[in-house]
C-alpha cells in the first residue's frame, strides 16, 4: 500500500467512545489479551492491531469511571512492557477507556480498603504500638512508587503515545 493510502486510512478504534462511531471498522488483525491482578472489575485491555502498528492500552472499569488502582497500575506497567516487546510491530501506543469516562483520577476507596486490611508483621516483641502504622505506611509507600514507576515509564517510553480522553 502506497505512503499516500495510508495516510488517509481509518483506524479502527477498540474503545467504547469511538465504537460509537466506528462500529462496522474492527480490525481483524488485532490481538488482544488483558492484565486483570486481583479483582475482576479493575482491568486493562492491551489490544495489538499490527495492521496499523498500534497497541491499544483500553482502562476498563466503567463501573469506577475508570478510576486507576492498584491493579490497573500493575496492568498498565504490564501493557507498556507487551508494547516495548513489540517495537519492531508497534509505532503508536494508545492510552484510551472504556464507557463515559477516560479516567476519573486514582482510587483513593481502594487506599484506605487495603491499609485496613494489613496485617502487621511478626516480631519478636509482638507486634505493640506501631507495628500497624508501619505495615500501612509501607503498603502505600510501595504504592505510590509503583505509580511513580508507570509514569517513568510513560515518560521514557521509546514509541509515540497518545491518550483519547473523553467524559463529562
Amino acid at each position: 500500500m502506497s505512503a499516500a493510502r495510508r495516510q488517509h486510512q481509518r483506524i479502527n478504534f477498540p474503545c467504547q467512545v469511538a465504537d460509537a462511531a466506528h462500529s462496522n471498522r474492527r480490525s481483524s488483525t488485532a490481538t488482544q489479551s488483558s492484565a486483570n491482578n486481583d479483582s475482576d472489575d479493575s482491568v486493562v485491555v492491551v489490544q495489538h492491531d499490527d495492521e496499523n502498528a498500534i497497541t491499544w492500552l483500553k482502562l476498563n472499569r466503567p463501573s469506577k469511571r475508570n478510576a486507576v488502582n492498584e491493579s490497573m497500575v500493575e496492568g498498565l506497567i504490564s501493557g507498556l512492557d507487551e508494547a516495548v516487546a513489540r517495537r519492531d510491530r508497534t509505532r503508536l501506543v494508545v492510552l484510551c477507556g472504556e464507557g463515559k469516562a477516560f479516567s476519573g483520577g486514582f482510587d483513593l476507596s481502594g487506599l484506605t480498603t487495603a491499609t485496613a486490611t494489613a496485617t502487621p508483621p511478626n516480631d519478636s516483641c509482638g507486634g505493640g504500638v506501631g507495628s500497624s502504622d508501619a505495615v500501612e505506611d509501607a503498603t502505600l509507600l510501595h504504592r505510590f512508587v509503583r505509580v511513580e514507576q508507570l509514569l517513568q515509564q510513560l515518560y521514557r517510553l521509546p514509541i509515540a503515545t497518545v491518550a483519547l480522553v473523553h467524559g463529562k
